[in-house]
């Protein structure tokens, strides 16, 4: 009987002990927890108070000079919910198609010329002249190619050999329904 009564004792000393770890462990981490968690409260508090400050004593130096420029800013806003995001006309809603050249130059044996469309053309053609002086020396026509608020020709590659070498005047015919434009340049083989 004494020998169960010491193992007992054990039991209930092992299990005592335990517990304690278990509650200096908890006690421990409640301390750690608390000490870090109110390290961040201060710094969130002393740089709240500091933005409270700052506005106070912004408030306090320039309350005209705000109210002037609150009413100036909502002047601004409100001007520009009234205009478009644009500058200018609509393209679309113009009478003649306008464009730019956007590349010519000779790459190995074509001169190769690249248009965009100012406008959202879904079909067409594009008529190409070249001219040195005044005599057209080549003629060529492409189809339009829509992207997404514009529009281009497929482009131009056109035969160095069939042209030869010079200056020549550029004249681009752009058509697409009941609209036409032209577009011109220079470029020198």
């Amino acid at each position: 009987m004494a020998r169960r009564r010491r193992r007992q004792t054990r039991i209930v000393a092992t299990i005592g002990f335990l517990l304690l770890i278990l509650l200096a462990g908890l006690i421990c981490y409640l301390v750690w927890d608390s000490y870090f968690r109110d390290k961040d409260e201060k710094k969130k508090d002393e740089s709240e108070t500091e933005q409270v400050v700052n506005q106070k004593e912004e408030k306090d130096e320039k309350p005209e000079k705000q109210q002037n420029e609150k009413t100036k800013t909502e002047e601004v806003i409100n001007d520009e919910k009234e205009e478009p995001s644009y500058d200018g006309e609509n393209p679309n809603q113009g009478e003649l198609l306008t464009g730019v050249i956007t590349r010519s130059e000779r790459m190995n044996d074509y001169l190769v010329i690249r248009v965009n469309i100012d406008q959202y053309l879904s079909d067409g053609s594009c008529r190409l002249d070249l001219k040195r002086d005044t005599e057209i020396v080549y003629t060529g026509t492409v189809s339009i190619v829509s992207s997404a608020a514009t529009a281009t020709c497929e482009g131009f590659d056109v035969p160095v050999a069939e042209i030869g070498e010079g200056d020549y005047g550029i004249e681009i015919l752009v058509n697409s329904g009941d609209k036409s434009g032209v577009i011109n340049g220079e470029v020198g083989v």
